[in-house]
């Protein structure tokens, strides 16, 4: 099987595009970044605040450290986020305004292009173990602060440090299991 195991210092700094923060950006897929078929980052908030405008994109964001946050969306959407893990899913081209609950937080972002793929993303808290059958396509497997294993279905086991990502693009069929520590893993799809 074909992997990469991407480190926290191989990470990218990104200016958000509405100038007021910035992402680390995990991994993309697409011909470049500012045309990306689907993206993985992480990103601190420390202020209240409108988000940038992603139109053609569907978003994921899910709460990774702090005290929780609310976004309102124009379309009339509320999402509260106020415990680890906790997500969201929505249009990247609505207008969504953040209100931190108390103090800084930190989220994970999956975007994908509205015509080119779509997401499925499940989190674990690694209180028990995390099962996934996904189909042919990219998984992505987050470990969010603690060592976690990744056993595929040819019963390979990887051993992924904390804040580090495995990424695939020759998924093995069958169940894989991740134990350990909690983790965020995101399963690629793309359009026919």
């Amino acid at each position: 099987m074909q992997f990469n195991i991407i480190s926290p210092d191989q990470y990218r700094a990104v200016a958000w595009k509405n100038g007021l923060g910035i992402t680390q950006e995990l991994a993309f897929g697409g011909a470049s970044i500012d045309s990306f078929d689907w993206r993985l980052s992480m990103a601190p908030v420390i202020n209240n605040g409108d988000f940038s405008d992603f139109e053609h994109y569907d978003r994921t964001l899910i709460l990774i450290n702090g005290n929780g946050l609310t976004l309102d969306h124009d379309s009339g959407q509320q999402d509260r986020l106020n415990h680890r893990l906790d997500m969201a899913h929505f249009d990247g081209g609505w207008k969504t305004s953040a209100k931190l609950h108390d103090g800084d937080i930190l989220d994970f972002n999956v975007m994908t292009r509205k015509n080119k793929c779509r997401s499925k993303v499940t989190v674990s808290d690694g209180s028990n173990d995390h099962h996934l059958s996904p189909s042919a396509g990219v998984l992505l497997i987050y470990s969010v602060d603690s060592e976690i294993s990744v056993m595929a279905p040819d019963s390979s086991a990887i051993e992924l440090q904390g804040k580090h990502l495995f990424q695939t693009e020759a998924v093995k069929l069958g169940q894989w299991i991740i134990t350990g520590g909690p983790s965020v893993c995101v399963e690629i799809q793309f359009a026919n």
